[in-house]
C-alpha cells in the first residue's frame, strides 16, 4: 500500500531530477552555441 505522501514526494524527486538532468545539459550545450 502506498500512501498519497509517498507518492506526492516520489513525482517531486523525479521532478528534482530532470530538472538537474535539464541545467546540466544547458551547461554543456552552453558552450557549443556560443562559440
Amino acid at each position: 500500500k502506498i500512501r498519497k505522501n509517498d507518492k506526492t514526494k516520489h513525482y517531486i524527486n523525479l521532478a528534482n531530477y530532470i530538472h538537474i538532468n535539464f541545467i546540466i545539459k544547458c551547461i554543456f550545450h552552453l558552450p557549443k552555441l556560443l562559440v
